[in-house]
């Protein structure tokens, strides 16, 4: 090799986070030659080189960590080198190929070149090992490929397979008991607005601009238009602040109504946008009943005649935005596209089915990587509304992701930025940052808390972990206030963190069911705690009464008929285990009355899985009933009771104290100071005296004799 080569070929120790990602070569100083060159900040990520001075050692290639692009590794050393194994296979090839320090603490040693090719080939061909505890509860589900994380949706199935195999094969053939079968009891809430799956193909309704919906040269169209925009942005958009008020008015009053009938993309965009936030308007104002003390309507007489003129409005309205965006998502990428699929993935978590939710908000994630939103770097010619726009977008489909996963039951999709990235708790209202609301920086705070929740590769959290976890969520609830709100987006934060409370506090009830299976290679450990668990609930209760007394329960907000179902079935379960009888028998009386309450309402949508909830704790309870009247007959035949009322032998008292049978009952006043009198008496009495006193004499306390 010559000189002039071996000047070229450039190793360091780090590379800057920019050259890192680009995969250009860098000169490892601070700030680098590239970035110099590029005036753009040079940043260096310390914290995995930190790591690889001091490996952790462990006896995996992988460790389950808190974040999925923060690995722990272990060192391999081979003729004075040591090696880091990582959870990036790029990572893993760079490592590989450098040279490091020799550490005398490794944990395995590699003696040739061949064993080292061999481990690092098996690494990429089978991917990271884990060592993650085995549960009998949670596997893959039976019919689908699909792993089951939410704790509530797999109980009811394993509570009523507990139960039912105690029971005789003749007593559930009679009384035609089943098992509930696993899924996310009270995800949707909009019942008979359920829209079809013919929507998503039927693309007709895309051949035109949107004239048939709306005419906004019309005045009475155009004050319908107003309420619903009004409507969203007041009550729905300042939960998860997807889209910019200032901003969409003014494209809306300046631009949009003037150009209207102009047929070409970008006018098609923000129709599909316009008729995005319409769509979940009147989804969200159908399930609103007529709210006490309000004397005036929300429509005019003719304005409901025109809206109940056309069949399926709400649905056309979709159906045409669903097919613009996704024809112009094939060809582009922009802010207001990714705006677009989260306002689809929205609606679909209000009406529509758990994976078409999924599958709308992958396309928002995609985007948003596609764009590499989460570097924090921006194009040499932009504006100061992009950089707005791309910084609120990032942290929109971040919170929407975590959310979103963690109700489906699955993990999320996108990782936290780079640390030059302003977190949405550290911005403060300036041009500089976000149009997010304080609701939506309480959901950014709940969305850390599920990053730590949600392992990716399906690990259980530690005890210790679940401690910590415990406490973040305690140290979180204990610095909100949610005492004062009116609208129910203002208590979406408080609905979330009681969600996530319960799901993970429900894993303790599995340790009260016997295992599907004997096969499990691991003792399972739980951090119970009953308390937190039945606190969480009667928070629970306590906000869903207020909210059905309001008669806002039917407004669409996922989470009423979810926590709802959660709460019913962690109070079944504790009360036919016995574990604190008193408390979660009212919480159980509590829950039905809502049920019993929500059954006689007649809402617009009436919610088809309503009686499927009902219809699932009825019948895990009358399981849980026929196994108690099995057990009481099994108890009274090989036990039986006392049949007489004679409690003389459990009233035996120590002879120097009573005898039994006497007549004179002690006094209660001398008898409650007798221990302080005896000492007293005990101080002023001579020590031979004391002895001879028959009362300290035989004082034989353990093996004294009863009568």
């Amino acid at each position: 090799m010559s000189k002039s080569t071996t000047k070229q070929r450039l190793r360091v120790q780090k590379a800057c986070d920019i050259c890192k990602r680009r995969k250009v070569k860098c000169d490892g100083l601070s700030p680098c030659s590239n970035c110099i060159r590029h005036n753009v900040d040079c940043t260096y990520d310390y914290r995995t080189f930190a790591s690889r001075k001091k490996p952790r050692f462990i006896t995996n290639v992988l460790s389950s960590s808190r974040e999925s692009s923060v690995a722990s590794s272990i060192p391999l050393s081979s003729n004075g080198k040591s090696v880091f194994i990582e959870d990036q296979t790029a990572k893993l090839l760079l490592e590989l190929s450098s040279n490091r320090e020799h550490s005398s603490n490794s944990s395995l040693y590699v003696n040739d070149e061949k064993q080292l090719s061999s481990i690092r080939r098996d690494y990429i061909i089978h991917g990271p090992e884990i060592d993650n505890q085995k549960s009998p509860w949670f596997t893959f589900s039976r019919d689908k490929y699909r792993f089951h994380r939410r704790y509530q949706n797999v109980l009811p199935y394993y509570l009523g397979r507990s139960l039912l195999s105690q029971l005789p094969p003749d007593s559930i053939k009679s009384f035609n008991l089943e098992v509930p079968r696993i899924q996310n009891y009270g995800w949707n809430l909009s019942g008979g607005h359920y829209i079809k799956a013919s929507t998503f193909s039927d693309s007709n309704d895309s051949n035109n601009n949107g004239d048939l919906f709306f005419n906004f040269d019309n005045s009475m169209h155009l004050s319908i238009v107003n309420k619903l925009l009004n409507f969203f942005f007041n009550e729905i958009n300042k939960s998860l602040s997807i889209l910019d008020y200032s901003t969409f008015w003014k494209q809306y009053n300046n631009g949009f109504l003037q150009q209207g009938k102009q047929n070409n993309n970008s006018t098609k965009l923000f129709t599909s946008i316009l008729y995005l936030v319409l769509a979940i308007a009147l989804r969200f104002k159908d399930g609103e009943l007529q709210a006490p003390n309000v004397e005036e309507p929300f429509f005019s007489e003719e304005e409901l005649l025109f809206l109940n003129k056309t069949h399926d409005k709400e649905g056309k309205l979709f159906n045409y935005s669903y097919s613009i965006v996704s024809k112009l998502t094939f060809e582009w990428e922009s802010f207001e596209l990714l705006q677009s699929w989260l306002l689809i993935t929205f609606y679909l978590r209000t009406c529509h089915r758990q994976i078409a939710c999924w599958s709308a908000l992958g396309k928002a994630v995609t985007m948003c990587k596609g764009m590499s939103l989460h570097l924090n770097q921006l194009p040499e010619i932009h504006s100061e509304n992009d950089r707005i726009k791309a910084w609120n977008c990032f942290w929109a489909v971040f919170i929407m992701d975590k959310l979103i996963s963690f109700q489906i039951g699955r993990a999320y999709l996108l990782d936290l930025p780079i640390d030059t990235m302003i977190r949405p708790d550290n911005a403060t209202k300036t041009k500089d940052i976000s149009w997010f609301s304080s609701e939506t920086i309480h959901l950014y705070e709940l969305s850390l808390l599920i990053l730590c929740f949600q392992k990716q590769n399906a690990q259980e959290l530690s005890p210790t972990e679940s401690l910590e976890f415990r406490q973040s969520l305690d140290l979180w609830i204990s610095k909100q206030n949610f005492d004062n709100w009116s609208s129910l987006y203002q208590v979406q934060p408080f609905l979330t963190y009681l969600d996530i409370k319960l799901t993970f506090e429900a894993k303790t009830l599995l340790a009260l069911l016997e295992p599907p299976t004997d096969l499990t290679s691991k003792s399972l450990h739980f951090n119970v705690d009953f308390n937190s668990l039945i606190s969480a609930s009667c928070h629970s209760i306590n906000l869903l009464e207020l909210i059905v007394k309001n008669k806002q329960f039917f407004i669409p907000w996922w989470l009423n008929l979810s926590q709802l179902f959660s709460v019913s079935l962690i109070s079944l379960t504790l009360l036919q285990a016995g574990i604190k009888t008193n408390s979660t028998k009212d919480l159980l009386a509590r829950s039905m009355n809502l049920w019993n309450s929500l059954a006689n309402e007649k809402p617009k949508n009436p919610p088809s899985m309503l009686a499927q909830c009902v219809w699932c704790i009825k019948m895990l309870n009358h399981i849980a009933c026929l196994r108690l009247l099995q057990a009481t007959s099994i108890l009274n035949e090989l036990v039986g009771i006392n049949e007489t009322t004679d409690n003389s032998v459990n009233k035996n008292n120590f002879e120097q104290f009573a005898k039994v049978g006497e007549d004179e009952e002690p006094d209660q006043e001398n008898d409650s100071n007798m221990p302080f009198q005896i000492l007293q008496d005990s101080l002023s009495t001579p020590t031979d005296d004391l002895l001879e006193e028959d009362l300290f004499g035989n004082l034989q306390w353990f093996d004294q004799a009863f009568l």
